[in-house]
């Protein structure tokens, strides 16, 4: 059933089924109309809850209502005094032939992307001929510059910079001669790429308004994709062009988009990006890039224009029709995005996040609205892209491949090539000399969490420290293509000598160099363990608003949108703290579902055993067998497939070991689950998982496991299957357990994190340090001649926001889990949470909205093995 959306906000009036064979979306209706008017009124940053069709409906809907004022418009702010006074008619004429100029470029690009789709059509047709009839089709040949195998070519000698970086080596009549190159090279840039052609120009002009649409993960922009292919739309022009088709673009990385048989084998994202743009500037480049001069590139690149906007595409898609149509994909969708072609573009968050990748992409926010889908990851996904970790043994094996570089190639760089690579391998050792004594230090001085202070690194630097300029480091990397370069030379040679892989984390190395630059308010250095327990300085972004806030600052709208952003206060105060209220919308809406497709549970206790999952107490035999027996019992009842998520891969080992040994009725409490249901557990890495290979009913990757667990769900004898998940793994998030697959989901515990990791020790410092600043400005500011509040008294608020900060962390983990049970409209199930805690209103009312309306009273402390709460959750599936 095709889905139409039809919205008139002059009068009021909506309407629309979203596909929904009984139950109009009233919800998301008011939803759609309220951010209409947030778009209106310019406020920038409106943070709440709502469906992915919502949001893009009404952001388009603001868009084409835009296009629409342009289009009435047309030729009224270009009249000048003299037009002013010409009659009304001679006006009107003008502007009417302005019009009808615009209606017909439209009317061509309709035709062109009709025509594109047509083309497509019979070249898959003419393909799948072919391959019946077993005839390969014409290709050209790919021209390609062969890998040398000389470890002495001048392909591995640092890039010479086009530009001093220090100012100290350049005389005066140096710099302007370095001006005027600059100026001279862009002049001829501009004549190289000459004229471009009519039907080369967006209606609109390249920089009207956009919608550009964030997710977390490849899969959740595949899902929104397939979802922005349903609603249909109000035209830009409704008079000359009643059916406009949405025109979408999608951004991504050349790791998903590069097409070039020889970079895009590169692992390292870093060295892909150097060897394409290395590539573009030998004399035979890159065969897929299109050629301004070349007319047969332009048609190559038109075609591939027309055919991505003729129809919704995915990334997977885009990069087919790149090798189709013999044009790169990476550069073509940058070109289509940055030039107004596409109305919405969709990219992955460290895309959007990082300033570098914005740059990379020429991605221009100005008066667009920016929508993040899936925001509740957001604080930690910014942090998480600029954090950083490094042990000795990394560092030592990147100052071994930079001094293996340097004896090689010293003799053959430039002079200031020369000066700076001893320079970057001067502060590299110096760096390795802090760690190397680091190691030697007690454990309490080097406790997770504990401060470096970023100048300590240096005090090993024969040197001054005012000597190492960041920004400058960042351009000597950058312009000679250092990373590389130099790995490229190291792989040569470790293939042909048999080396150690000293090369591999010199990006790492460099990107954190780079960090130290930061300023210290904005993050922190300190000392963590990694897996196997090495020592390891790590930085951690700890002010999230500051990268953030480029983007507020840049475009017209963001929209934090999810349906488990609850609870919400730590947006405000850790995302947006630069920002007045009257800026910031809020809005939280009700599930679609009726009341009766959901109930919650809260159950406290069994047995008399109270259900305390807390760090201490969680290992409780006693408690885990009864754990055991509850499950037993939700599965009695609930048909179908039933979802456990446990805190922890590491609890869930223990979880099995005493159900393993744990008896009822004289047999294993273990063996007691899987005589009701099958029983799977979800893996803890990608390949076969060997923590608990005796107890797994099915080893392997999580799709392995997801399929094996939809095939018995599925299966005949109506056995139904029970999943055992992990709170932050793989299937807590992004992985849609509706219908069938979760009838129930079941919470064992609050899952917070580790209170004494070091990433959690230094955010909560930062937390009480900013609440206490926080509080102390606004005291000085609004109560002048008072007395302020003790020291003391502060302290204690900075303690308990820092408390509340890492409750928030584990309930939105929560209230992600829980969502991932209810998929639509018509789905139902139950939410089970078992934990004494969920009976208490302080964390009931950390649930999202449409959870806490649906909880439902349990008799007896909300214990399961009684009559009442049995009777409900059977009740409710007999309905």
């Amino acid at each position: 059933m095709p889905t139409h959306i039809d919205i008139d906000y002059d009068t009021e009036k909506s309407s629309g089924t979203f596909g929904h064979p009984y139950k109009p979306y009233d919800i998301q209706i008011q939803f759609m109309k309220e951010l209409y008017e947030v778009l209106q009124n310019k406020k920038l940053t409106p943070v709440g809850t709502g469906k992915t069709l919502s949001l893009i409906c009404g952001s388009v809907s603001w868009l084409r209502d835009i296009r629409r004022k342009q289009f009435e418009t047309t030729g009224e702010d270009e009249e000048d005094e003299a037009a002013k006074k010409l009659p009304a008619w001679v006006r009107e004429q003008s502007k009417q032939i302005k019009q009808n100029a615009i209606v017909e470029q439209l009317k061509d690009l309709e035709v062109a992307l009709k025509e594109a789709i047509s083309f497509e059509e019979n070249e898959l047709r003419e393909a799948q001929s072919l391959k019946r009839k077993r005839i390969p089709p014409n290709y050209i040949t790919k021209r390609q510059k062969p890998a040398t195998d000389d470890l002495d070519s001048d392909f591995y000698v640092l890039q010479d910079q086009e530009e001093s970086l220090d100012d100290e080596f350049l005389t005066q009549q140096e710099k302007e001669l370095q001006a005027m190159k600059a100026r001279t090279n862009a002049l001829l840039q501009a004549l190289e790429e000459g004229p471009s052609t009519k039907d080369d120009q967006p209606v609109f002009g390249k920089d009207q308004p956009k919608i550009f649409f964030a997710s977390r993960t490849h899969s959740q922009l595949s899902q929104f994709v397939g979802q922005l292919r349903l609603p249909t739309f109000k035209p830009s022009v409704p008079e000359f062009m009643p059916d406009e088709p949405i025109k979408e673009i999608s951004l991504a990385s050349r790791r998903q988009l590069c097409i070039h048989p020889t970079v895009s084998k590169y692992k390292s994202t870093q060295k892909m990006n150097d060897a394409c743009l290395d590539m573009q500037k030998e004399s035979c480049g890159c065969e897929y890039m299109v050629n301004t001069r070349d007319i047969k590139s332009r048609v190559r690149y038109r075609e591939f224009r027309n055919a991505a906007l003729a129809k919704i595409r995915d990334i997977e898609d885009l990069a087919q029709l790149g090798k189709t149509k013999r044009v790169c994909p990476y550069y073509a969708t940058r070109e289509i995005a940055n030039n107004g072609w596409a109305e919405i573009i969709a990219l992955p968050y460290q895309l959007l996040l990082q300033k570098e990748a914005r740059d990379a992409l020429g991605i221009n926010l100005t008066n667009s609205v920016v929508v993040i889908d899936e925001a509740h990851n957001l604080l930690d996904t910014i942090s998480s892209l600029y954090s950083l970790e490094l042990t000795y043994s990394q560092i030592s094996r990147a100052l071994t491949g930079l001094q293996t570089y340097q004896k090689k190639f010293q003799s053959r760089l430039s002079g200031t090539n020369r000066i700076w690579l001893a320079k970057l391998i001067k502060t590299v050792k110096s760096i390795a000399q802090f760690l190397k004594k680091a190691q030697k230090k007690p454990p309490q001085e080097t406790g997770p969490g504990k401060n470096i202070p970023a100048s300590s690194f240096f005090e090993n630097y024969d040197g001054a420290v005012d000597t190492i300029n960041v920004h400058d480091l960042e351009q000597f990397v950058k312009k000679t293509k250092l990373v590389f370069k130099i790995e490229s030379y190291l792989d040569k040679l470790e293939s042909q000598e048999q080396q150690q892989h000293h090369h591999l984390v010199l990006g790492k190395v460099i990107s954190f160099l780079l960090a130290i630059g930061n300023p210290s308010w904005e993050g922190k250095f300190f000392y963590g363990r990694n897996a196997n327990k090495e020592l390891q300085i790590q930085y951690i972004l700890l002010d999230s608003s500051v990268k953030f806030k480029e983007i507020v600052d840049e475009c017209r709208c963001v929209i934090l949108a999810g349906g488990t952003m609850k609870p919400t206060e730590d947006y405000l105060t850790y995302l947006f703290p630069y920002l007045p209220k009257d800026q910031i919308s809020i809005f939280s809406c009700d599930h679609i579902i009726p009341d009766r497709n959901l109930t919650v549970l809260p159950i406290g206790r069994r047995s008399g055993v109270k259900f305390n999952f807390t760090f201490a107490e969680r290992n409780s035999k006693s408690m885990i067998e009864q754990l055991g027996l509850t499950l037993i019992d939700i599965c009695k009842t609930v048909p179908d497939g039933v979802v456990v998520f446990l805190p922890s891969y590491v609890y869930m080992s223990s979880v099995i070991k005493i159900w393993e040994s744990s008896t009822t009725n004289n047999r294993t409490i273990l063996s007691a689950l899987k005589a009701i249901k099958s029983v799977f557990w979800e893996p803890q890495n990608s390949g076969t998982d060997s923590s608990y290979t005796t107890s797994l009913e099915t080893a392997g990757a999580t799709t392995k496991i997801l399929d094996e667990y939809t095939k018995k769900i599925e299966d005949a004898t109506g056995r139904g299957a029970m999943l055992f998940a992990v709170v932050g793994g793989k299937m807590s998030e992004g992985i849609n357990f509706s219908d069938r697959l979760a009838r129930a989901v079941v919470m064992v515990g609050l899952p917070f994190p580790h209170a004494f990791s070091a990433e959690m020790v230094a955010k909560r410092e930062y937390v009480e340090q900013t609440t206490i600043k926080q509080r102390q400005q606004t005291k000085n500011d609004n109560n002048v001649g008072k007395t302020l509040p003790s020291l003391s008294s502060l302290q204690q608020l900075g303690k308990a926001k820092a408390r509340e900060f890492y409750e928030n962390v584990c309930m939105r983990a929560v209230n992600q889990c829980v969502g991932r049970a209810i998929r639509h409209a018509g789905d139902y199930a139950a939410v089970i949470l078992l934990d004494d805690r969920y009976g208490t209103l302080h964390i009931q009312g950390k649930l999202s909205q449409w959870v806490q309306k649906r909880i439902v009273s349990v008799q007896n402390g909300g214990s399961l093995d009684n009559s009442d709460a049995l009777n409900k959750l059977s009740a409710f599936f007999q309905r």
